[in-house]
């Protein structure tokens, strides 16, 4: 891999740990503001567990930027790409050594895909979690608009009928 290509996975990662950090660190504020107050006890289990997800999600997003920069520091990609076809298209002849080095480089880079996948799972889940989260809200306030509705009209009811 070139020098510029190296500075871009570097730089990456630099930004996801950033971005891991702040996230964590709002995600772990939140955990520790958990107070009873005026909050209820669905909407405090919620928001634990909102933060609980953000937190993992961020771990997962700085092992992933360790991962992306550990294969730069540890320098995998110089041999790598030593590991040319032939030029007729056909599969190298690979030494024992090469073996070995391809089966690590595989495995390091099937990991780095295996995490990033999880990322995106958390990702989808914290969606879903949100989206259910709302539908639960909007119920309640549609719920909470009906009753309104109907105190209002036996209220009038009962004014027009003569009753105070």
């Amino acid at each position: 891999m070139n020098g510029g290509a190296q500075h871009f996975v570097i730089l990456a990662a630099g930004i996801l740990i950033g971005l891991a950090s702040v996230h964590g660190w709002r995600a772990w504020r939140a955990l520790r503001q958990q107070t009873a107050g005026n909050t209820p006890a669905e909407e405090r289990e919620y928001l634990r567990q909102q933060a609980r997800r953000r937190l993992v999600s961020s771990a997962l997003l700085v092992l992933l930027a360790g991962l992306l920069a550990g294969s730069q520091l540890l320098g995998l990609d110089h041999p790598a790409d030593r590991l040319e076809p032939r030029a007729n298209g056909q599969p190298p002849a690979l030494s024992a050594e090469q073996r070995r080095f391809l089966g690590l480089y595989t495995l390091y880079w099937g990991a780095i895909l295996v995490v990033l996948f999880v990322v995106i799972g958390m990702a989808i889940l914290e969606i879903r979690a949100i989206r259910r989260h709302g539908a639960r809200q909007w119920r309640q306030i549609d719920d909470d608009r009906q009753a309104m509705i109907e105190a209002q009209a036996a209220r009038y009811r009962m004014e027009r009928n003569g009753h105070s």
